[in-house]
């Protein structure tokens, strides 16, 4: 199997690579440029739990560079290298000394974790990866075809979001007056983790034979500027699982005045559905878990059919230079262990699912992801520009979650009210702050890390854990 997808992969490359070099032109004059990019980023969570069971603390510095070499040819297609390291250093961590954590502490599952490329080694506070090479990548753009190659920051708009390492090709087969008809293919050998709370170089842990995508879809545009997309995707986790799903969006917008300007006036709505059936087979269970007792499949049993659906409504007002707005609610399910491997590096539901603590479940997953889980979510969030010399952008949100689960026996319950402000005080600086009051209830003993009691005790049944925090990120881009 493994020297089988070797030869497919390198079959894809090969066909790939022939294309393209059959479609570029000869290169205009003066049309290729050198550059670099970075971003420095200073992170901070505080918990404020420090019971049994406690809401960890920590916080880092990270660092990005990049050199970026682009060409230009004559037929306005573009290719472009990047390379570029990453590195991040704990500045502290509260689980440092606390009772069976041991003196390292815990922060190194978010902060340089490492079990092996292969995922198969036990990862520990001495075999941290604090440097990795997180771009290095091909691209190739032109006006129907994209290509990327390599490690690259990779969102296919269903669930794979993140740093991955692999290939990803969209092609528009057809356009139209008023549509289009698409495609897409993928495959990824293993996906890493940069900023945000996280820090860890690539990994085959949940994916650990690799994975392959496909899409294809259409869209259709109606009025001034409303849209309708449906697309059907496939991820196949070689030997694990496959997973069909649909995605549907339905983008619309009042048709404009004459002489108005509809970009800063007006009203748009979004309805999107997306469903998603991981059909398991048995789990590569020698591959180390990461994820506790939460996600874990008795036995190494085959999970059989799963499903995960989205649905998930906006509002957005156009107010002119008084703001734009947005209110929006969602709901989503689990049918069985959906995320046993899907959903783990990003879902449509856009909303992040590693913010419970390290002494609970895995590295920090929430309730979202349990195992016929159901949760219902309220969005609001008002954004405003250029407010004053160093303030040029405001957004700020306040969100409500409500996630528990169906069944015969009750597993767990969660409350979360976040708010989030986030701060573009020039050009490079920016500054986000997330406070989220926030209430986890587990009435399943399996969800807890057998032996992270804290300060010495496990957690009782049903016991009410404080996971509330506050977040701050600054950033700084070059």
């Amino acid at each position: 199997m493994k020297q089988a997808l070797k030869k497919c992969l390198f079959g894809f490359f090969v066909v790939v690579g022939g294309f393209i070099a059959s479609v570029i032109a000869e290169p205009s004059q003066e049309s290729h440029r050198f550059s670099f990019s970075g971003e420095l980023e200073a992170f901070n969570k505080f918990g404020f739990y420090n019971g049994i069971s406690p809401t960890d603390s920590y916080g880092y510095i990270l660092g990005t560079i990049s050199g970026i070499y682009s060409h230009k040819f004559a037929n306005d297609s573009t290719l472009r290298f990047e390379l570029g390291g990453a590195g991040a250093g704990l500045a502290y961590d509260s689980t440092r000394r606390a009772s069976q954590a041991g003196d390292a502490g815990l922060a190194y599952n978010y902060v340089g974790y490492y079990a092996g490329y292969r995922g198969s080694r036990a990862a520990t506070a001495t075999n941290t990866h604090n440097f990795y090479i997180h771009n290095a990548h091909l691209a190739y753009n032109s006006e129907r075809v994209s290509l990327k190659a390599g490690r690259f920051m990779h969102d296919d708009d269903n669930y794979v979001v993140g740093l991955m390492e692999g290939a990803d090709l969209r092609a528009d087969f057809a356009k139209f007056d008023k549509g289009g008809i698409y495609g897409r293919v993928e495959g990824v050998s293993a996906f890493a983790l940069l900023g945000d709370g996280f820090f860890w170089d690539f990994t085959q842990a949940y994916a650990p034979n690799g994975l392959l995508g496909a899409q294809f879809g259409g869209y259709v545009a109606f009025g001034e500027a409303s849209k309708f997309d449906i697309n059907a995707f496939y991820y196949y986790g070689i030997s694990e699982y496959s997973a069909p799903g649909v995605d549907m969006k339905l983008d619309f917008e009042r048709a404009r005045q004459e002489g108005e300007d509809s970009s800063k006036k007006g009203f748009a709505s979004s309805t999107r559905i997306n469903a998603i059936f991981p059909i398991y087979d048995t789990l590569k269970m020698e591959v180390a878990p990461l994820l506790g007792n939460f996600l874990k499949n008795e036995n190494g049993s085959n999970e059989g059919f799963t499903s995960s659906i989205l649905a998930r409504q906006d509002f957005r007002f156009y107010a002119g230079d008084k703001g734009e707005y947005l209110l929006g609610i969602a709901a989503y399910k689990n049918i069985g262990l959906s995320h046993a491997r899907v959903g783990l590096y990003g879902s449509p539901l856009g909303v992040n699912i590693w913010d419970n603590s390290v002494y609970g479940v895995g590295p920090s997953l929430n309730g979202i992801v349990y195992k016929d889980a159901i949760s219902a979510f309220v969005f609001t969030k008002a954004s405003y520009e250029n407010l004053a010399t160093f303030l040029q952008g405001l957004q700020a949100g306040l969100d409500f979650r409500y996630t528990t689960n169906t069944g015969s026996a009750k597993a767990l319950e969660e409350y979360s009210l976040k708010l989030s402000l986030d701060f573009t005080l020039t050009k490079n600086v920016a500054l986000s702050i997330i406070g989220n009051y926030y209430t986890s209830i587990l009435f399943d003993n399996n969800a807890l890390n057998v032996g992270f009691g804290g300060s010495g005790g496990e957690v009782s049944r049903g016991k009410s854990l404080d996971r509330s925090y506050v977040m701050t990120k600054i950033s700084l881009s070059i």
